[in-house]
């Protein structure tokens, strides 16, 4: 029986040579050809069929502190970098829920792949927020293009000339930087919070990326030294805050474009999910059969590490069912063309939050009833709690700013800065 991803990886190279052309020739608001869009769930069924692979080669993966050559290839050949992208370009316009849902499902496979996927989509769903002249520079090589993030800023500036800017500085925490086309700076300079698109010729990376979890997202420092930005390439904050873009008339064929990027942004940790539901599996799988080193009983006959697994049990569970229900709404509020306001934003940020939070919690209470052996270099359940630790680390994900923000709305406040 031929699989979808079997018949995806068996067309990539004629559905990418048709699109090469096709980006570069036909006007932006035309429709692109392309093989038979896969659905929802096909695309998920795609994800599961990775699981296996990716989780074999979560030693190399850390190792290299970077994804696998191989495990990139993948990726491409299964079409999953095209979830989210619009069909115009060669893309599948599954919408940005179903990119982070994609996300989620590898998250049970390995931390790493999945953080920097969820990356890929979000960049390639948001590149069509920019004006045509830029999107169509953005998807002219290839459908499956690869794009990091450059936000936190250490030092930058920024020279205005007539027909663009010259850029130079320096930022943190770039997942997926080595494998990455583009790079989308999200704070150009140190008053600003303009985005900036930047091809790979343009910028240096620098290998910075030694860390306790999510070790091979090679989530490096990157660098840029008088790099050239014409204006088309620069999204003011003004546009990355409304749906009022530049690129806005371009893209009704995908209805979660309706709503401000940053409404998905929150959930863009989705992968942690998986991460969490792999935790939970390894520790309840790999206690069977053993016995306590003090007591010598049965690990899975005391009461403690029954009572643990239940517990985090239902807060993973509360937390994948907050992501389902905020997903379902934000698409039908998109659906509908309603306007997703100030209150809305500000749940989905406490529930994306707060969700992170069971997570940890859930993680470091399957840490604490594991037993000893969990301190050595490649336990499964050491490794993955290390991925949720270091993937809570996020700005965005904070629950205390978020629960702030979530306070202040309901009390009539306006937002906080930044």
């Amino acid at each position: 029986m031929i699989t979808m991803y079997e018949e995806l990886r068996s067309e990539r190279k004629g559905i990418r040579m048709t699109n090469l052309v096709d980006v570069r020739t036909s006007p932006v608001d035309g429709r692109m050809p392309t093989a038979p869009r896969p659905d929802r769930q096909q695309v998920l069924e795609i994800a599961r069929s990775l699981v296996p692979g990716i989780r074999a080669r979560v030693d190399e993966c850390e190792r290299l502190r970077r994804l696998p050559d191989a495990t990139v290839e993948e990726l491409r050949a299964s079409g999953l970098l095209r979830v989210a992208t619009l069909e115009r370009f060669g893309g599948f316009g599954l919408g940005l829920d179903t990119g982070l849902t994609v996300a989620t499902e590898l998250g049970r496979g390995c931390s790493s792949t999945a953080w920097v996927l969820a990356q890929y989509l979000v960049h390639n769903w948001g590149a069509s927020r920019f004006d045509a002249a830029t999107q169509a520079e953005y998807f002219a090589g290839t459908v499956d293009v690869t794009c990091a993030t450059a936000k936190a800023m250490i030092t930058s500036t920024l020279v205005e000339q007539d027909d663009g800017f010259v850029l130079s500085g320096r930022w943190k925490f770039s997942s997926g930087i080595d494998h990455a086309d583009w790079l989308w700076i999200t704070r150009v300079a140190s008053d600003s919070t303009d985005g900036a698109l930047v091809p790979r010729g343009d910028f240096e990376i620098v290998d910075d990326w030694h860390t306790l979890g999510l070790k091979g997202t090679g989530s490096k420092e990157v660098l840029l030294a008088n790099a050239f930005v014409p204006r088309h390439r620069i999204l003011s904050v003004a546009h990355q805050r409304s749906i009022a873009e530049p690129g806005s008339a371009l893209y009704d064929e995908d209805p979660t474009h309706r709503l401000p990027g940053h409404v998905w942004g929150y959930w863009t940790g989705s992968c942690l999910l998986g991460t969490a539901w792999a935790a939970l599996e390894r520790f309840e799988t790999s206690l069977v059969g053993r016995r306590s080193s003090v007591s010598g009983r049965m690990t899975t006959e005391n009461p403690l590490t029954q009572v643990a697994l239940a517990e985090s049990s239902a807060e993973i569970q509360c937390a994948s069912l907050l992501f389902e229900h905020d997903m379902t709404r934000m698409r039908a509020a998109a659906e509908a063309g309603d306007v997703v306001g100030y209150e809305s934003v500000c749940e989905v940020g406490r529930n994306a939050a707060y969700s992170y939070r069971l997570l940890l919690t859930s993680g470091r209470r399957l840490l604490d009833h594991f037993g000893s052996s969990v301190v050595y270099d490649g336990n499964p359940v050491g490794r993955l709690v290390g991925d949720l630790i270091a993937g809570t680390r996020h700005a965005v994900f904070g629950w205390e700013d978020n629960a702030e923000q979530y306070g202040r709305m309901r009390w009539g406040m306006g937002p906080l800065a930044g």
